[in-house]
């Protein structure tokens, strides 16, 4: 394995070149040897080699120019410096381009050569390495965004009086928040957001499982009666005891609504999440009432249903706690604030996306989800 690594060595001392290669070659390596910066430039750039070994102080190029001229083509060519003690100021320049190791001449002792190679072609090993898992990684991200994309509801719904509009905003490729929507049956519409704690695939896999179960629960509801899916604190508590028995070291908060149309009743839970749904009437926001534990860290956690009956028209805003990280402004009221801003809306989603800057707020600590739950509107 040894005997495949070729070394490009550049000094202008004929003795150390001799010595240092015929160590090297009886150490299994195969060496060539350039006196000169220019030397080294072409042999690098028609035969790059696997390790070079540079001075500082080389004819024609310098081992410096030598080195950026390298840089420029391979960030992560293994480059290892030989240099007298003299030349500090170089050594920083050098350690600025990243050469992975520096000897200090005269060289005494030709195994600390090979020590400074080991250590280099070890770094060189593990920087492949993190390069592969990164990119395995990536692929699983992009696979994971494909299968989420896939799941989350169409952003925009109208249908009669009703209309939802949503959007989610990941930190990264996969988002812990959800949004989902669906019509029960004639009567009944269903509409919720979830916040799975932490990010990425972990946070994406219960996200999916939540779908399913609601979906599942839905479909108990019309082929059987199951009525946990129309009794929201049912349908939270009988989540809460999927997640946890799932043993995924996850939990999640949640805004859950059934809206009964014949009887224009909004019943909902609040699962742990913050902030509360905001109610629109009249073009005037009030923060929704309701509280309780996230759903997931037990199974015998108990939640509430709220009920209240809204005028037509009237609209109902979800957000995830993301929405805090781009907040700006001195404030110690956040559902004050909320509202403050809200009222520079008028209370349609571009508005509140354009007020709120939700898809153009660099540098974000968490993911944003926004749903807005329309009814009675013309428009």
């Amino acid at each position: 394995m040894a005997a495949k690594i070729q070394i490009l060595l550049a000094d202008h001392e004929l003795m150390l070149r001799e010595s240092v290669a015929a160590y090297l070659e009886d150490s299994g390596y195969i060496v060539h040897c350039v006196d000169d910066g220019e030397a080294a430039l072409e042999f690098y750039t028609n035969t790059p080699p696997d390790i070079i070994i540079t001075e500082l102080d080389l004819p024609k190029l310098s081992g410096l120019e030598l080195m950026k001229k390298v840089r420029l083509v391979d960030q992560d060519m293994p480059l290892i410096v030989c240099t007298a003690v003299s030349n500090e100021h170089d050594i920083i320049h050098a350690l600025r381009l990243g050469i992975y190791e520096y000897i200090i001449k005269p060289i005494n002792d030709l195994s600390l050569i090979d020590q400074a190679l080991q250590k280099a072609l070890e770094k060189k090993r593990l920087k492949i390495e993190n390069e592969k898992i990164r990119q395995t990684l990536l692929e699983d991200q992009e696979a994971g965004k494909s299968v989420q994309e896939k799941i989350l509801p169409d952003s925009l719904y109208q249908k009669g009086d009703i209309k939802i509009e949503h959007h989610v905003e990941p930190m990264i490729y996969l988002s812990g928040d959800f949004i989902d929507y669906f019509e029960l049956d004639d009567d009944r519409f269903v509409f919720y957001l979830a916040d799975v704690s932490g990010h990425g695939a972990a946070a994406a896999f219960v996200t999916v499982l939540i779908k399913m179960f609601i979906r599942e629960l839905a479909a108990k509801y019309r082929s059987d009666g199951d009525e946990r899916i129309i009794v929201p604190h049912l349908m939270v508590r009988s989540l809460a005891q999927e997640i946890y028995s799932e043993k995924l070291g996850k939990y999640c908060t949640m805004l859950y609504f059934v809206y009964n149309k014949r009887l224009g009743e909004l019943h909902y839970c609040v699962a742990g999440h913050y902030p509360n749904p905001i109610l629109i009437q009249n073009n005037q926001p009030k923060v929704l009432p309701g509280r309780g534990f996230p759903v997931g860290i037990s199974a015998s956690m108990s939640y509430k249903t709220e009920i209240i009956e809204p005028q037509s028209p009237f609209r109902v805003v979800l957000f995830s706690d993301g929405i805090f990280e781009i907040l700006t402004g001195d404030f110690e009221n956040k559902d004050h604030r909320l509202l403050e801003l809200l009222g520079q809306s008028d209370y349609s989603f571009e508005s509140i996306n354009k007020v709120f800057k939700i898809t153009t707020t660099p540098n974000r600590l968490d993911d944003i989800a926004t749903l807005i739950f329309s009814q009675g509107f013309t428009s």
